[in-house]
């Protein structure tokens, strides 16, 4: 009775461990079909030219590309989108001329644009900053959402 016992759990424990296995390989393989998918999509929105930044916990990125809009541009202008991971949704995209983006916190995203050239009146617009949210898919600037 006991050698039975013995073999039930030792074939319990071989099951477990093929299981394990198994699931592993398939979110191996989910993983990599949603990076092809990412990759797809941006290739389409943007071309060869993009960076992927994602937020901490990998469930939203960032697909961004740096363009001069004009050939006498100084700097370049950021176009982006956010992706929510989970369906592939689109939740926000912008472009905005002279700006750099930073993921701030897990589920928060800061857009920081520089000062502009002085125009034809001499003055300078001042420098352009806001933060987005994207559980929330809101867009927050000036000094309402200090984190």
């Amino acid at each position: 009775m006991n050698r039975y016992l013995a073999a039930l759990l030792l074939l319990f424990i071989v099951m477990c461990l093929a299981y394990s296995c198994k699931s592993s390989r398939n979110s191996e393989n989910e993983t990599r079909d949603r990076e092809a998918e990412i990759i797809d999509y941006a290739h389409s929105e943007f071309g060869s030219e993009y960076e992927l930044k994602y937020n901490s916990k990998k469930d939203y990125v960032v697909l961004l590309k740096y363009m001069k809009t004009r050939p006498a541009d100084i700097f370049p202008t950021l176009s982006f989108q956010v992706l929510k991971l989970e369906d592939m949704e689109m939740i926000f995209e912008d472009i905005v001329p002279r700006a750099k983006l930073e993921w701030i916190d897990e589920y928060i995203f800061e857009v920081k644009a520089e000062k502009s050239m002085p125009g034809p009146d001499g003055e300078t617009k001042k420098p352009y900053t806001y933060k987005y949210h994207v559980i929330n898919q809101k867009k927050y600037s000036g000094a309402f959402f200090n984190k």
